[in-house]
């Protein structure tokens, strides 16, 4: 298959990547700064999502190189500390501008090729558990951002009549690069290899909408949702 992934630099991005080329995959794909020590087989075209010029650029330079991509990975999130006493507007335009707009730029120019050509693909979009229970601390812009593209795919799930066209949200809890991970948490290696179980499911075709991992942050989150927020607001103070 042919995967194209948003965000490759570091952290979750760059271990997908590496990933679906260990699998055999043909993998392209787009950060803002270029990635150190990248495998080579990758290709990748550097990318500001912030800029809409940026992006119309490297999907032209995608589509040149005939490079037609069977699952589309919506991963590049910027999360940045934007709020003290106020929220820090820079910054929080920063994170919508492309960790929303940006990513749903390149799934509308994907998807219109893939109706176009009538194939089946995926759009996986990686989300975060905070989008549940938004209670990351100094984070408004995160939160909220992860929150509004879980909606957007529910609506297209909804809405598009594109025959073979999933969207699929995997919404992740806490992650780290380190072999021995703090309680609760899972490796990038880990939460990369979840995501392309799925994306490689019936070939690409995925029977469920939505996942969760690891399943046990991600209830905790969930069950955060039940508590009033002045009960959570005071349990917060007290760590």
């Amino acid at each position: 298959m042919r995967v194209f992934i948003t965000g490759i630099s570091r952290g979750l991005g760059r271990a997908i990547a590496e990933a679906c080329l260990n699998a055999g995959h043909d993998v392209w794909g787009i950060s803002r700064s270029a990635p150190m020590g990248l495998d080579q087989r990758i290709r990748h075209t550097r990318c500001d999502l912030c800029s809409e010029k940026n992006i119309k650029d490297a999907y032209s330079e995608v589509k040149k190189a005939g490079f037609a991509p069977d699952i589309i990975v919506l991963n590049a999130a910027p999360i940045k500390d934007d709020f003290s006493d106020a929220i820090d507007l820079k910054i929080f335009e920063e994170s919508f501008n492309a960790g929303v707009l940006g990513n749903f730029r390149f799934l509308n120019l994907f998807l219109v090729d893939i109706i176009a050509a009538k194939k089946a693909a995926v759009f996986l979009n990686i989300s975060s558990i905070s989008s549940f229970r938004a209670i990351l601390r100094r984070k408004i812009a995160y939160p909220a951002a992860k929150a509004a593209i879980d909606k957007a795919f529910e609506s297209l799930r909804l809405q598009s009549s594109a025959k073979g066209v999933k969207f699929v949200t995997i919404n992740l809890g806490p992650l780290s690069g380190l072999k021995k991970t703090p309680f609760l948490t899972a490796t990038y290696a880990d939460a990369a290899t979840k995501v392309l179980r799925l994306a490689e499911k019936k070939g690409g075709l995925i029977p469920r909408s939505s996942f969760c991992y690891p399943l046990v942050p991600s209830f905790l989150y969930k069950l955060a949702g039940l508590i009033p927020d002045a009960v959570l607001k005071k349990l917060l103070q007290a760590l």
